[in-house]
């Protein structure tokens, strides 16, 4: 039988992905005193953003994901997570290979604001990174017409 990477690994190299990217994250650390486990952590633009993912051999990945990104936002973590179902194929990548892998595949990912969850589209890290920066406008566009309010 082949190895097979733990989910944990996958988040990691997704991490990394992020960072080669220019941006400050984190994966599989610890916050908030041991209360706040995120999969990967972003501090972007001023905002806590943080990813949840999934294997998309785990039944119910796209729902199970989406409730843990959801629970994010619900208890303060972040202020945008973004739920991502990795391919199955990628617990199987070998290890050299696997960033690589991890920045050409299509990701399944949905971004979860304060609005509630949007459409789930399929894209790499860079589109991934790009509904991040569209999520972020939007929540500075809502901020500001409160403050107008």
């Amino acid at each position: 039988m082949p190895n097979r990477h733990r989910e944990e690994v996958l988040n990691t190299v997704l991490g990394l992905a992020i960072v080669a990217r220019g941006l400050n994250a984190d994966s599989e650390t610890i916050r908030n005193n041991g209360k706040a486990r995120p999969d990967v952590f972003i501090q972007f633009r001023g905002l806590r953003c943080v990813i949840e993912g999934k294997v998309a051999d785990v039944a119910d990945a796209r729902a199970v994901v989406l409730g843990d990104a959801m629970s994010r936002l619900e208890k303060g973590i972040a202020h945008i997570a973004i739920a991502v179902v990795y391919p199955k194929e990628l617990r199987g990548t070998g290890i050299r290979e696997l960033l690589n892998a991890c920045i050409k595949s299509q990701l399944d990912f949905a971004v979860v604001t304060e609005r509630g969850p949007g459409p789930w589209s399929k894209g790499s890290v860079d589109e991934i990174l790009g509904e991040l920066r569209r999520a972020h406008d939007q929540l500075s566009r809502d901020d500001l017409v409160q403050e107008v309010a």
